[in-house]
């Protein structure tokens, strides 16, 4: 049923894409939460890469948001905008959910801020607890009290009293200088945070780091029931189509490359988030030649998100700006079918120029932010 609904849709549209022309448009370089920010910082590629398209929402209708909110804990703390639902709704088991961000399904999280709002400034959005949180979630279930007797040789992941000191001694200088730099937080919340790493982190009693993960999980939770809801939201929805679910494989580029000119020029002043198979960009075939089988339906794909930020006609085709999440990368020898965008003094952006149909055999999604039409 939902394949039949997306063919009635596609074909309710198919004579639009025939009138799509590529039109030239530049949306500038992203400087999400103020800094430069990389997706290593993000955790993951779709949350930074949807948080960048809501900043650029925001700009486009004159809202200003004082970070860190709730795109902050979308791209560091919650390293996906699926847990964003769990923030406002109860009784949603994560563990079992099947991620929505798997191979670029995130209209969903961005819809539900939009309905939803932003959750209220606090400790728990900065980016201290942030970098303090995702410590305790990488230790797991490591044992950093030097009271228990270090067992015999095959006693499996078991560190040394040594071991265990220098681990706590780096992680308590490591997340004090965290807060210590961290400018947003109060000289209470300051202290605060201080005793509670200071304590965590000892090797004076054994620390439970999955249920301090989840306690810290669950104020959070608590927290962002209380929203700030923006008018300025309303009337807005995020669009999705999946493309290996709508269209024939022997087909796909052609079918793709129409729905991407047609977004490009009923973008209503925002970006695209596209999701691709990265592997394609390094291909050694031309990526404009290569079918649904040999680049989404392909063995290797390595599903990412990226955000289109511009487009120009060039040779008689539709280039494309792609704004990936690493600031100042781009690769043009293992990239070999882009070109690498560099600002006024020769310095690469990391930004990249793609022709679209290129980009069309590698697509896996297209998502943007519009407004709701009325009938």
């Amino acid at each position: 049923m939902r394949l039949f609904s997306i063919a009635c849709v596609f074909l309710v549209t198919y004579p639009a894409f025939l009138l799509a022309e590529c039109s030239n448009w530049e949306l500038p370089n992203s400087r999400l939460m103020k800094n430069e920010v990389r997706q290593q910082d993000s955790g993951m590629c779709y949350a930074h890469r949807d948080s960048k398209a809501m900043e650029f929402f925001h700009k486009s209708v004159g809202i200003k948001i004082k970070e860190p909110g709730v795109l902050e804990l979308a791209t560091t703390f919650h390293r996906k905008l699926l847990w964003l639902r769990q923030l406002f709704e109860k009784k949603v088991n994560y563990k079992n959910s099947e991620s929505i961000l798997d191979w670029g399904h995130s209209c969903e999280a961005i819809n539900h801020i939009l309905k939803n709002g932003f959750c209220k400034k606090s400790k728990y959005s900065s980016s201290s607890f942030h970098y303090i949180y995702n410590i305790m979630r990488m230790f797991g279930d490591i044992n950093l009290s030097t009271k228990k007797k270090v067992c015999a040789d095959d006693c499996g992941f078991e560190l040394s009293n040594e071991q265990k000191n220098e681990y706590s001694n780096i992680l308590i200088k490591l997340t004090l200088d965290g807060i210590r730099k961290d400018e947003n937080l109060s000289s209470e919340v300051r202290s605060e945070l201080t005793k509670f790493v200071s304590k965590s982190f000892s090797t004076v009693r054994k620390t439970n780091f999955p249920k301090i993960v989840k306690s810290m999980e669950r104020k959070v939770r608590n927290h962002c029931k209380k929203t700030t809801t923006l008018n300025e939201y309303r009337g807005y929805h995020c669009s999705h189509l999946f493309f290996p679910d709508a269209f024939e494989h022997e087909n796909y580029s052609t079918f793709t490359h129409k729905y991407l000119l047609d977004s490009l020029s009923d973008r209503q002043n925002q970006p695209l988030m596209a999701s691709i198979c990265s592997s394609v960009l390094s291909s050694t075939k031309d990526p404009a030649g290569l079918g649904f089988n040999q680049s989404v339906g392909g063995y290797r794909c390595g599903p990412h998100a990226v955000l289109i930020t511009g487009a120009k006609s060039k040779n008689g085709s539709c280039n494309v700006l792609i704004e990936d999440n690493y600031p100042g990368v781009c690769d043009q020898e293992k990239m070999p079918w882009v070109e690498c965008e560099k600002d006024t003094k020769g310095k690469e952006t990391g930004r990249y120029w793609i022709d679209s149909k290129r980009l069309a055999p590698m697509l896996i999604s297209i998502s943007k932010i519009e407004k709701v039409i009325k009938k």
